[in-house]
């Protein structure tokens, strides 16, 4: 029998997760909000996509990195990230989660 789906988490939620490290990653398997702005970015020699994702109602800020170029949304568009592989992450003092 599987699990029921968890309802996703708000930015704002996500956000007071602590972040995990290397060896002990804190998962987030659903994320709702509002997308700001979409950036190409590196990381090393790879090409990163740097989404910055607000709570639908304002609040607190997330970056969403992306491994490959999202092209399904923009700017202004409401999405979901669910299923497993998203962790919640911190970087230089940058919040996000990384998928």
């Amino acid at each position: 029998m599987s699990r029921p789906k968890s309802p996703p988490l708000s930015v704002n939620e996500a956000y007071e997760l602590q972040p995990g490290d290397k060896n002990n990653p804190v998962w987030v398997n659903a994320l709702t909000g509002k997308v700001v702005s979409i950036v190409p970015a590196r990381a090393g020699a790879a090409s990163i996509w740097k989404v910055m994702l607000e709570n639908s109602g304002g609040g607190r800020k997330l970056i969403l990195t992306y491994w490959d170029e999202p092209r399904n949304f923009g700017p202004g568009d409401v999405i979901e990230i669910d299923g497993t592989g998203a962790r919640r992450t911190e970087f230089k003092g940058e919040q996000g989660v990384s998928l």
